[in-house]
């Protein structure tokens, strides 16, 4: 099915429509429908079968606004950027690593250096030197000279810093596993493709806490679950989770638990099989603190699009 035929039939159907319509509008915010809301609480409730009754997850619902203490901590103050260049004709601001073909993949230099060559899509004219973006929203909390806060980019946050209160609940026993449903916001440089790239979006995240050397194993209804991996060396294959640990493709068996259970979960939600692979990260790009990681991608009619990580 082709995305934007469908996009439009959702809007007409009463699933979704931009926000602010009759203002101008607002790129990157939606609202939801009679029966958008519907379809979506419905989803949220599959959610939280595989996961809160599932997985046996703790589950928070934490505050959307955060003080700038906070972000300083997590190092979204420094790290949160995406690179951004200017037109200096027309002044329209573009993410840089989508002008150039493979951006996403290159170092800030190498990106740099390419960018000398490209245009402006709209008007063909010169760019701006590379720059960092902060994507936080910024917001004044209190009166007067108030504090400064942001609203959350991303639901991990409000799950780190309740982890003490969360670990006493738990009866001071590991694992902890602990689930959020909520809002996140990212001031995106250039929202696009609809409902895939928000300024404001739901996230349904779990953090999974464990003591070095006891991690959990993979619980037996799952061992025998067949995924289709795309490592970062070698050829695609399809292969069960647990045989997928034991040789090493997969470097955990708690990461083989939460792949299997994503799958099951996007599975009983309508996505096909055939449609659904998992990604492994490259070296350079993973997080710094990852050992491993993959990404459940879904081939739509735009291509390979990223749905969990």
């Amino acid at each position: 099915m082709d995305y934007q035929k469908v996009s439009s039939l959702a809007k007409r159907r009463g699933f979704f429509q931009p926000s602010s319509e009759l203002y101008g509008g607002l790129a990157g915010f939606f609202d939801y429908g009679p029966v958008g809301v519907k379809f979506r609480e419905r989803l949220l409730r599959v959610w939280r079968r595989h996961y809160v009754l599932g997985l046996g997850c703790l589950e928070l619902d934490g505050a959307l606004v955060g003080p700038e203490t906070l972000f300083k901590a997590s190092g979204h103050l420094s790290e949160f950027d995406d690179p951004l260049v200017e037109c200096k004709e027309c002044k329209k601001s573009y993410r840089a690593d989508q002008l150039v073909e493979g951006g996403e993949e290159m170092t800030q230099k190498a990106l740099a250096t390419a960018l000398k060559t490209a245009h402006c899509p709209s008007c063909e004219g010169g760019l701006s030197e590379l720059s960092a973006f902060n994507l936080m929203f910024a917001t004044q909390i209190g009166a007067g000279r108030g504090v400064r806060g942001y609203l959350r980019p991303e639901t991990a946050q409000n799950i780190f810093q309740c982890f003490p209160w969360l670990y006493r609940l738990n009866r001071n026993k590991m694992p902890l596993a602990v689930s959020q449903i909520g809002r996140s916001y990212r001031n995106e440089i250039s929202p696009r493709q609809g409902l895939l790239r928000m300024r404001e979006f739901t996230q349904m995240e779990v953090e999974h806490f464990f003591l070095s050397g006891d991690e959990p194993e993979i619980p037996s209804h799952l061992t025998d679950t067949s995924l289709i991996l795309l490592p970062n060396e070698g050829e695609p294959l399809e292969i069960d989770i647990e045989k997928a640990v034991k040789e090493g493709i997969v470097g955990s068996s708690l990461l083989g638990t939460h792949l299997a259970v994503a799958q099951s979960f996007l599975l009983s939600v309508g996505i096909p099989k055939k449609s659904l692979r998992w990604r492994q990260h490259r070296k350079g790009e993973m997080a710094h603190y990852s050992q491993d990681c993959w990404d459940g991608e879904i081939k739509t009619s735009l291509g390979w699009i990223e749905v969990v990580g």
